[in-house]
């Protein structure tokens, strides 16, 4: 980001200011810590000049993170190089009943400001009811928007990519839109997996989705498709069925709790276990399966 005035300088500091934002990974405390960087222009008598210098500079650092070529161009004694764009623009939703409850706290104090660091647009939509941001990505103009951001426990993730499949166009949604979840619910199962396997400290758990959202970081994910006699769903995590999905879904009542809902509920469960009663069918492995 440039600025033209940094500190206490006075009205007579010529200076154009240049701050790079670092989340600089700290191995040893298994975190990573916020770093501000401020690079100083003031090769010149006019603002304007060195205000031209920083943003030069800018631009290239830019492009250089993303890999993109830089173009130099000669104008009298400078150099300028074409200017950047940012093409992506993000679909934010947010779930305020998620987890404990403190969603649109999360995102405004520990999101927002990477994603405005990052000079990154987006449009926010706070869900209003089970099933929104299924209806809403179902029905919406999708394209719009280069990813979806949402903020929340797995339950809404799995409203958006259910809501995607049952699109007429899912099959080019899936290759244009990426997906991206900051942990607001109460598990947070797959946050927790991406950053284990993306090498990333879960403290806080917010940081690495939303660095990962910032960077255009993506990975192709397997999903399941399962079919019922009424419905098919796609899951992403997991399946659940009997005393787990009672688990998970009775224990709603407690979600103020956090996490500490499903012990509980687990505990009131095993007082009163309930019997479950189902078939499970198999294809026997091929003799050349490996």
């Amino acid at each position: 980001v440039v600025d033209e005035k940094s500190g206490d300088h006075d009205d007579t500091d010529m200076s154009a200011y240049l701050y790079i934002y670092a989340y600089i990974l700290r191995p040893n405390q298994n975190k990573r810590e916020r770093t501000t960087i401020t690079l100083r222009f003031r090769s010149f008598d006019k603002y304007e000049e060195n205000y031209k210098e920083a943003q030069r500079w800018r631009i290239v650092l830019k492009k250089l993170i993303r890999g993109e070529e830089i173009s130099m161009v000669n104008i009298g004694d400078y150099h300028t190089i074409t200017q950047i764009k940012e093409e992506r623009r993000l679909l934010v939703l947010l779930s305020p009943k998620s987890g404990s409850g403190k969603g649109r706290i999360l995102f405004q104090k520990k999101i927002v400001p990477i994603l405005q660091e990052a000079e990154i647009p987006y449009d926010l939509h706070i869900t209003k009811y089970a099933n929104y941001a299924r209806e809403f990505v179902r029905s919406c103009h999708l394209y719009q928007w280069t990813g979806i951001l949402v903020v929340g426990g797995d339950g809404l993730l799995f409203e958006v990519i259910n809501g995607i499949f049952e699109r007429w166009d899912w099959l080019e949604a899936i290759k244009q839109i990426t997906f991206g979840i900051i942990p607001g619910g109460t598990g947070n199962g797959l946050a927790r997996s991406i950053a284990h396997c993306s090498g990333e400290p879960y403290n806080p758990p917010c940081m690495p989705a939303a660095l990962a959202a910032t960077r255009h970081g993506h990975e192709i994910m397997d999903i399941v498709r399962v079919e019922t006699t009424s419905q098919i769903l796609f899951s992403f995590l997991s399946i659940g069925w009997g005393i787990l999905s009672d688990i998970d879904i009775e224990s709603e009542s407690f979600r103020v709790l956090g996490e500490p809902r499903y012990t509980i509920w687990s505990l009131a469960r095993l007082i009163s276990l309930k019997t479950y009663n189902g078939k499970v069918y198999y294809l026997p492995a091929e003799a050349n399966w490996c």
